[in-house]
């Protein structure tokens, strides 16, 4: 649930002036580009796997597409963002 309403507030933060955004961690201490990058390749995997699992045919294999994103997610994240980064996007859901 929590990570569900970071990335509410990360989707929201895009389209909102600087001068207006709230004073979250993950702003604080990441440039505003890796936050918009990070949105959007999350929405992207997300509107993706939406598609493949209102396909009929290709429905069958939405689990295996799954598996195989969380498999590929690690390598494929590291080659826009170094650890650093990725935990202090991702530190909010262990404070709580």
């Amino acid at each position: 649930m929590v990570l569900m309403v970071q990335f509410v507030q990360r989707v929201l933060v895009m389209f909102m002036p600087a001068k207006y955004q709230p004073d979250y961690m993950f702003l604080r201490n990441v440039p505003m580009r890796r936050v918009h990058l990070f949105t959007v390749i999350q929405l992207v995997c997300l509107t993706v796997l939406c598609i493949i699992k209102e396909l009929g045919i290709v429905s069958i294999v939405f689990p295996v597409m799954v598996s195989n994103l969380q498999c590929r997610c690690p390598r494929g994240k590291s080659l826009f963002f170094n650890l650093q980064v990725l935990v202090l996007m991702l530190i909010e859901l262990f404070i709580i």
